[in-house]
């Protein structure tokens, strides 16, 4: 079992997961090219994982496109918060992709859990709500 399986399981077995509908996602994701123009890359920032999602939520605008919060392990580590996109059965990750300039086939390797998601009208509601680029999954 993998160090990122050993955390999620743990916090699922504290009933953290319970109203959530939590899933583990791998080998799915796609590049930023499939969705926006290279010239509309400016705005990814390296730790700035949820305003990243946002932004290329907004920059999308289908129908199938998700903005999800959840954590992510990178490398086998520890895992830590994250957000990216969904769109259709991809993940598109603007802060690795992008912002970090990491490689497809290195992305792919890592293992997403997610633990929200919301479609761009409840994203705007709770930007309006809380004032801030997520996390919102534990509020």
């Amino acid at each position: 079992m993998t160090e990122f399986a050993r955390i999620m399981q743990s916090l699922k077995s504290a009933g953290l997961f319970n109203r959530l509908d939590g899933k583990i996602l791998y080998n799915n994701v796609i590049s930023v090219d499939h969705v926006i123009p290279k010239h509309s890359y400016r705005p990814f920032r390296k730790k700035e994982c949820f305003s990243n999602a946002v932004k290329l939520l907004e920059k999308t605008r289908r129908e199938d496109a998700w903005y999800c919060e959840g954590y992510v392990s990178v490398n086998n580590s520890t895992p830590i918060e994250h957000a990216w996109v969904i769109l259709g059965y991809s993940i598109i990750d603007p802060t690795f992709e992008v912002a970090l300039d990491m490689p497809l086939d290195k992305i792919n390797k890592e293992e997403y859990y997610l633990l929200k998601k919301y479609p761009l009208s409840e994203v705007y509601e709770n930007l309006l709500k809380f004032k801030k680029y997520g996390p919102w999954w534990n509020k």
